[in-house]
């Protein structure tokens, strides 16, 4: 059977996936780095934090944008399909935070996988209770997590982005205990989250965590600017340089440090 064809005894349960309406900020069909491959990816609205280097402010809102059926957001995608499929791509599910329309980006996923058979993924900050992400099947339809960690220090975290991380360290912790696929992520912004205590801290954690299969160390960038100012909102962080490629290379050694300390600990 080809990977678009619908058999015609499908399940009434998984018919009800089509109908599931979430709300949506933007799409991206052509995504390179979001996961493997060549991507569809879909931006959704709503964020519970309010990260200081944000460059997506205008996804905050869980009000805002569009909203459209499971069955509306793959008829955007399925015209491009041959591009995910021979690329080794797929649907990742971004945001804004994936996690707050939990139930729609499970039955998306769903529905892209039994449909198309794409490879699916989210990237979230993993501010969510782990129950609340098994409840409704959201783990079981992601083929790979990314997983954005900000800050290991709990109060400079609620600093940096308005919540905690104890939720979102146990996020992270589940995901290794029941073996999901990760992608870490982590924005290096000077004078913030770039401190060699911090670093190591962060390797240390990565390095305890079982199913992470690439790290990813993203330079802060001040691209979304325009978005605070279009908002009008201050921007926090006007005086804050770009990284330099050699403060780069330096946060990737030491990240890399604390890995494999925390790995040569790590039980077999």
């Amino acid at each position: 059977m080809h990977p678009g064809t619908l058999p015609c005894d499908t399940p009434r349960r998984y018919r009800s996936d089509a109908s599931v309406r979430g709300r949506i900020h933007s799409i991206e069909t052509f995504g390179t780095m979001d996961g493997p491959g060549i991507r569809f990816v879909l931006f959704l609205q709503g964020c519970a934090l309010r990260c200081r280097y944000c460059h997506n402010p205008d996804t905050w809102s869980a009000s805002a944008g569009r909203i459209m059926t499971v069955e509306q957001v793959l008829a955007e995608l399925e015209p491009y399909l041959d591009y995910y499929w021979h690329s080794g791509g797929g649907l990742t599910v971004s945001g804004g935070e994936p996690v707050q329309q939990a139930p729609f980006v499970a039955a998306l996923l769903r529905e892209a996988k039994r449909r198309f058979h794409l490879h699916t993924a989210i990237d979230t900050s993993g501010f969510c209770e782990p129950v609340h992400a098994e409840a409704g099947g959201l783990l079981d339809a992601a083929d790979l997590v990314l997983l954005d960690l900000k800050l290991m220090d709990a109060a400079r975290h609620v600093d940096l982005t308005s919540q905690p991380n104890d939720r979102i360290l146990r996020f992270a912790r589940h995901l290794s205990d029941t073996g999901r696929k990760m992608w870490i992520r982590h924005v290096l912004v000077p004078g913030i989250t770039d401190s060699r205590e911090d670093l190591l801290a962060l390797g240390r954690f990565i390095g305890s965590l079982r199913g992470v299969e690439k790290f990813e160390l993203l330079p802060y960038h001040r691209m979304g600017v325009y978005k605070w100012q279009q908002l009008g909102l201050p921007y926090p962080l006007a005086d804050v340089p770009e990284p330099t490629q050699r403060e780069i290379e330096r946060a990737k050694e030491i990240i890399e440090e604390g890995r494999k300390e925390a790995e040569m600990a790590r039980p077999a």
